[in-house]
């Protein structure tokens, strides 16, 4: 499947994690083509996929401007936020526009403090 508007898509897809042969998420291309919303529906299904770190990437990736990031995240590569508010303890790997290309930094937000234009290293 191409494109995540096939009816019936997020029971498919919690079908096919729970099959002991699955490749786990991220392994089909429509994985990375889902909706935040059918991420959430997926969830609900499979609460352990907050446990895979392809899961969380995902639907970190899936967050827009005005965001409200949590308390004590860590926001790994490939993601871009934008005007969010973030709580206490986020953390995450970025690339900083005042270092040489490549150079990571942290990013160690406090609480209610809004989060600078990044984009994460990738």
């Amino acid at each position: 499947l191409p494109r995540p508007d096939y009816p019936g898509l997020v029971k498919l897809v919690a079908d096919d994690l729970a099959w002991d042969h699955s490749g786990g998420f991220g392994s089909l291309q429509v994985h990375s083509r889902m909706l935040l919303a059918q991420l959430d529906d997926l969830l609900k299904l499979r609460p352990t996929l907050l446990n895979e770190s392809n899961f969380v990437n995902a639907y970190i990736a899936r967050l827009r401007p005005g965001a409200n990031i949590g308390e004590a995240v860590h926001i790994g590569n490939f993601v871009e936020i934008k005007q969010a508010t973030v709580d206490a303890g986020l953390v995450a790997e970025v690339i900083s526009d005042r270092r040489e290309a490549g150079a990571l930094a942290l990013f160690d937000a406090g609480p209610g403090v809004r989060a600078p234009e990044v984009r994460a290293a990738g």
